[in-house]
């Protein structure tokens, strides 16, 4: 993960542990998941396409580097305030 630091729309990763045999990992903070600010409802349209154009430009970033998300669904997608 450390390695898409320059990804943009990523959410940014400092570091993992493990403590009491339970895996910490430390992530940029994010006010909630996609599912949590949606959930189920339909936005606009303006919004729509400049949500899936950060989530395309996220997942070619990645691609790009020979990742692959492996589980892109809305409770994986992290969100920030505005």
């Amino acid at each position: 993960m450390a390695a898409l630091a320059h990804v943009p729309h990523v959410v940014r990763y400092f570091g993992a542990w493990y403590d009491n045999d339970q895996l910490q990992i430390q992530m940029e903070v994010c006010d909630c998941t996609l599912q949590e600010r949606w959930g189920g409802r339909k936005g606009d349209d303006a919004t729509l396409v400049r949500l899936m154009s950060q989530m395309g430009a996220a997942l070619a970033g990645m691609h790009a580097m020979g990742l692959a998300h492996l589980d892109v669904k809305a409770e994986n997608i992290y969100c920030k305030a505005q």
